[in-house]
């Protein structure tokens, strides 16, 4: 085998350690022991190898410091890999790639700076080298192995439910720290750049379920998406052109072409806020596996009223008390946002989610499936109806009906 050698500086010229890494997409398996685990990083990891390739490797990382985000973890867990955790007195900090034949053998290795994460992978200040020394590449094969027999455990529900919990207060503790960095001293004005808080984003963001769940009325089509033409629809019921028919079966008020017990339910009441109760318990009551095979838009909205209802007390009340305030359109629509991402975003205050509203959208800091369904959030279903009452009418009711079961 011709020795070769890298150096990986990530100079922007096509030097990076994505690219180094990519020199080991012929490989049988992989040995990867990193430190830290970021969504944004596994996608390029996923890009670069087949799934076979990923269902026959092996990966350590470590929840030192609550740094890796258990959305990655679980990522690579679906992916098939081996997923296995540290288990130590001592720090772990490797960033080391090793490929491996189907005999066993190792063929390449990665060593260096980067963890698994967007910047370290392409844009960040990381030094690192490549290359196939049959001497380094047994030692490092058989220090891997050591490290994953006797110093690491398989990741299961329980790690990771463990490691979430933990996760969840350590990125908004750090979330919070950095929002705090980019607001000057003199008043509300943004200082910073997006970029000073891609890793704020990631934690967020890379866990954005789509489609992104709303909080007024909007699940369906154009015709049923305000409270008003819901109740104008119920009121002139059977009398409706086959485009309401389809939305009004879509968010469940009619089946064969009558009404549902929820739709005659909701005929029944009388104002807009009855209506959104009836509509929100039955949300709740409804298993998300019928709701999905109703419309996915649903399951969203039941996933996105959940999370408001978790957020801190400052920032739901400041979005019921100003829900029809043209001035902070952007606020409203970050909260709203918001409702769709992690976990930790709970943890957030007001003053944090104001510094992320004024950065958003920030899609080249995001992957592109985040950034493309906040842009389209941003410029369709998140940009209409905020001089309507629906979002104020539809918290309030959910809060009502979740208190009541």
């Amino acid at each position: 085998m011709e020795r070769t050698e890298l150096l990986i500086l990530n100079d922007g010229k096509g030097n990076s350690f994505e690219t180094a890494i990519a020199q080991l997409r012929d490989s049988h398996s992989l040995k990867i022991a990193c430190s830290y685990l970021q969504p944004q990083g596994w996608e390029i990891i996923r890009s670069i190898f087949s799934k076979q390739i990923l269902q026959r490797s092996k990966l350590i990382f470590t929840d030192q410091l609550s740094i890796t985000n258990p959305t990655a973890v679980r990522m690579a867990m679906n992916d098939g890999v081996a997923t296995r955790v540290f288990r130590g007195n001592a720090t772990y900090h490797p960033k080391c790639y090793l490929s491996v034949s189907s005999d066993g053998t190792p063929l390449r290795y990665v060593l260096g700076s980067a963890n698994i994460s967007l910047s370290a992978l392409r844009t960040g200040v990381e030094v690192g080298v490549g290359g196939n020394e049959p001497s380094h590449l047994r030692e490092l094969s058989v220090w891997f192995d050591e490290v994953c027999e006797r110093h690491s455990i398989a990741v299961n529900a329980a790690v990771l439910g463990e490691m979430e919990g933990i996760w969840k207060l350590a990125a908004a503790s750090r979330a919070k720290n950095r929002l705090k960095m980019v607001v000057t001293t003199t008043g509300p004005e943004v200082s910073g750049s997006p970029a000073d808080l891609a890793e704020t984003y990631e934690d967020a963001f890379e866990s954005l379920v789509k489609p992104i769940g709303m909080l007024n009325f909007d699940h369906a089509g154009n015709n049923v998406r305000t409270l008003q033409l819901a109740r104008e629809a119920l009121d002139n019921w059977p009398s409706a052109d086959g485009k309401t028919v389809s939305e009004m079966k879509l968010l469940g008020f009619v089946s064969d072409g009558t009404l549902t017990s929820l739709g005659k339910a909701a005929k029944n009441t009388s104002t807009h806020e009855d209506l959104a109760l009836a509509w929100c318990g039955w949300l709740l009551d409804t298993p998300d596996e019928v709701l999905s095979e109703l419309n996915a838009r649903l399951v969203a909205a039941k996933r996105s009223f959940l999370r408001f209802c978790s957020l801190s007390e400052e920032v739901s009340d400041f979005f019921v008390a100003n829900a029809l305030e043209s001035s902070e359109k952007k606020l409203l629509q970050t909260i709203e946002l918001i409702c769709n991402a992690s976990s930790m975003v709970e943890k957030l205050g007001l003053a944090e989610i104001r510094v992320l509203s004024k950065l958003l959208p920030a899609s080249e800091y995001m992957s592109p499936a985040s950034a493309e369904a906040i842009t389209t959030y941003f410029a369709n279903k998140g940009a209409r109806g905020w001089s309507r009452d629906d979002r104020r009418i539809m918290v309030n009711a959910f809060r009502r009906a979740l208190s009541a079961r």
